[in-house]
């Protein structure tokens, strides 16, 4: 599902750009014979500023994406106990710990 969501943010901004491209007005580029670096129009540096402002938000929400389907809230935890038990011993409890913290108690009875 989350995959599916990272796809979807990856073509809309790939389909933004490219419309963005064929919408856009010819690169003006004015070559003066004394410098080396030609000099584009204010548009152009509107477009790059927004197209980084774009990736940069684009990462930021990757990067959530990322961190929910490494570490996710509902995360669980299966624990089987098994002992081989003698006619003098009988589980009477069990206690989880986890970090020295109570998770869990099981009290075993007759069924």
């Amino acid at each position: 599902m989350k995959l599916n969501i990272i796809l979807l943010l990856l073509c809309s901004l790939a389909f933004s750009s490219i419309l963005r491209a064929e919408e856009a007005e010819p690169i003006k580029i004015d070559m003066d014979t004394t410098s080396e670096e030609p000099v584009l129009s204010p548009n152009v540096y509107q477009d790059i500023e927004s197209l980084k402002n774009e990736v940069i938000e684009l990462n930021r929400d990757l990067y959530i994406l990322e961190e929910d389907l490494l570490f996710s809230a509902n995360t669980q935890v299966s624990v089987f106990l098994s002992l081989n038990a003698d006619e003098f011993f009988n589980l009477d409890s069990v206690q989880l710990k986890l970090d020295d913290k109570v998770v869990s108690n099981y009290l075993y009875t007759e069924r």
